[in-house]
């Protein structure tokens, strides 16, 4: 709209019983790439929908298990078991793919060529602990292997307290075309 301001992402907040093509039970969606995400009634409220929608306009796609059917719980573009109608969580993160295209922890993140056929070794730190991760001591949160894997510490404590698969385990999974196992 022209006299809207120039923003970044743009959040709409739609009353309860709104129609979408005919239908007043839809809870939420997002562009893709885009800066808008719609919500419909109580959804608004829920900081689940908020995170993962806003991830659909960061350009993250969803997250799956390697079986492909199920939901990734240890991400937020995953569902998993996640309560999505909580209004005070989950206080889970991103999966190492997403932490990487996302680019938070850029200077705690490592990228490995295994085409160069030297050796690496390092440590893998959960992201609670990424006050204290350094990359001089080979000390990493995220770690990139070739193109499309990804390695990262899924330790259930603190911002990650929500997560409900693989539990303190070093995540690792794949990433093809936007959307990861």
């Amino acid at each position: 709209h022209p006299t809207l301001p120039m923003s970044d992402l743009i959040v709409i907040c739609m009353p309860t019983g709104t129609k979408l093509d005919g239908d007043t039970a839809w809870e939420s969606y997002a562009y893709a790439d885009g800066t808008r995400s719609v919500y419909n009634g109580q959804a608004c409220t829920y900081p689940a929908y908020t995170v993962r929608n806003i991830g659909h306009n960061l350009g993250l796609g969803p997250s799956y298990e390697a079986d492909g059917t199920s939901d990734d719980g240890t991400c937020m573009m995953g569902g998993g078991s996640t309560d999505l109608t909580s209004t005070d969580g989950p206080l889970k993160c991103f999966n190492g793919a997403k932490s990487w295209q996302l680019g938070w922890y850029r200077s705690k993140q490592k990228y490995v060529n295994t085409d160069s056929m030297l050796p690496w070794s390092g440590s893998i730190a959960a992201l609670e602990d990424i006050d204290l991760v350094d990359p001089n001591q080979n000390q990493y949160v995220v770690i990139q292997i070739k193109d499309d894997i990804y390695v990262m510490y899924n330790r259930r404590l603190g911002v990650n307290m929500g997560t409900q698969t693989h539990l303190n385990d070093i995540v690792v999974v794949e990433q093809n075309d936007g959307e990861n196992e």
